[in-house]
């Protein structure tokens, strides 16, 4: 072998081998993590979806229910659990009738002595229903919109609000079932110190809590709310340790 085959061989081991060798270092790396990733937000997605309530733990009288009996494809409050507590107020987010229609019921039913309807924008159809379902009497004493909120964090903040204005100490919050974990997150953080939270789910027709996987809509409406989720579990992470590390 000559000279200059042998320089040549030299500077392919010195130079080209190693890159090619970071090279596929790197992409097994990429690889992994990547597939990490994947494995790890599928694990969350699978927690997240058993948060999700697949019955109401309360059940207003069979002709104040708020959907229809539970069933497998679509779940709904299951008779013979527990009749709803009294509390201070009910807080509804709006997004469906059905949720207004839940939170109406449990007003009706003395459930609570105010009801905020959060995140209002002008609807005839909302006032004719409040109008349909409560008397006047309740109608002017005990029912307040909220229209500053157009989004989950908008609710709890205007929500709040209404809390600390009328020292509500136990609240009911009325939204669809799939939205609730998040809900929940955003309302504890905004809520001032001691106040209770029930969650009253609503079960809208297009989304099922127990086979979501196997329905198209189902599972696209789940997989949005839990990257949802983890958007709103990430900034309230920032939030506590910005608040942690100013203290020192």
């Amino acid at each position: 072998m000559g000279r200059i085959e042998l320089w040549l061989r030299d500077q392919w081991a010195r130079w080209v081998t190693p890159w090619f060798s970071r090279k596929i270092g790197l992409g097994v790396l990429a690889c992994a993590v990547t597939l990490l990733l994947v494995g790890l937000w599928l694990d969350g997605l699978t927690n997240f979806a058993k948060r999700v309530p697949q019955q109401n733990q309360y059940d207003l009288a069979p002709s104040a229910s708020t959907a229809p009996p539970y069933n497998a494809q679509n779940a709904g409050p299951a008779r013979g659990v527990a009749p709803p507590p009294r509390a201070d107020g009910i807080v509804v987010l709006t997004g469906g009738s059905l949720r207004t229609q839940a939170g109406l019921q449990l007003l009706l039913a003395g459930r609570a002595q105010r009801l905020f309807i959060s995140g209002v924008n002008f609807d005839e159809g909302l006032n004719q229903q409040i109008a349909a379902y409560l008397p006047p009497r309740l109608r002017l004493c005990c029912v307040e919109l909220g229209r500053k909120a157009g989004d989950t964090p908008g609710n709890a903040s205007e929500t709040a609000e209404w809390v600390s204005r009328y020292r509500v100490r136990t609240l009911y919050v009325v939204t669809a079932s799939y939205h609730m974990p998040r809900a929940l997150l955003e309302f504890y953080q905004a809520m001032p110190h001691g106040v209770v939270l029930l969650p009253y789910p609503v079960f809208p027709a297009e989304f099922s809590p127990v086979h979501w996987w196997g329905n198209d809509r189902s599972r696209g409406l789940l997989i949005r709310e839990y990257n949802k989720y983890l958007l709103a579990w990430f900034l309230s992470l920032r939030t506590h340790l910005k608040n942690y590390f100013a203290r020192y």
